[in-house]
């Protein structure tokens, strides 16, 4: 994998056939990170989108609901959304929801990862569900999902995220 090029073209850069790594290094939509240190509860929780943390105490929460698309809903549930306070010009504190597809949202909790990457908003088409970290750094992709739901409420405490299979219908609670 590391080595010298010996095509001659532009040592140390780019070369006239690939892209520069800083342009291959662009993140593509949002990346939200959400980490939870279960010693501390509502005070370690920290959730960075685009690299920018937000204040917890104006969070009000985080959701992630997908739902397989099935023979009574042929569409499917595919949403991220972060839903905040914010204070307006006037000093009124209002709450408002942000999407975080397209993009990629990651779970670290109680020594467990769950990954979800959606590339176009309301389409299964490029979604990928990932559990853990292996030492290689890769994920262990998830097939034959009927639904995922991942709820984080910082204010209260609420940290829950809950699979079912399509094949059998069985729950498993990922960060039981």
């Amino acid at each position: 994998m590391f080595g010298s090029s010996t095509n001659g073209a532009n040592p140390g850069g780019a070369s006239s056939n690939r892209p520069s790594a800083a342009e291959v290094a662009r993140i593509e939509g949002n990346l939200t990170h959400i980490l939870i240190d279960d010693e501390r509860q509502r005070d370690g929780i920290s959730v960075f989108v685009n690299a920018q943390p937000l204040l917890i105490g104006d969070i009000e929460s985080i959701s992630i609901a997908i739902i397989a698309p099935s023979d009574q809903d042929s569409g499917g549930t595919l949403t991220a959304l972060l839903s905040r306070y914010v204070t307006d010009a006037n000093g009124q504190r209002r709450q408002e929801s942000l999407p975080l597809f397209p993009g990629t949202v990651e779970v670290i909790a109680r020594g467990r990862r769950i990954t979800v990457t959606c590339q176009q908003p309301g389409s299964f088409d490029g979604l990928w569900l990932g559990l853990g970290l292996r030492s290689d750094g890769t994920s262990t992709e998830l097939t034959g999902v009927e639904r995922l739901q991942v709820t984080i409420a910082p204010e209260t405490g609420l940290i829950d995220a809950k699979l079912t299979w399509s094949d059998n219908g069985a729950v498993e609670d990922l960060l039981g």
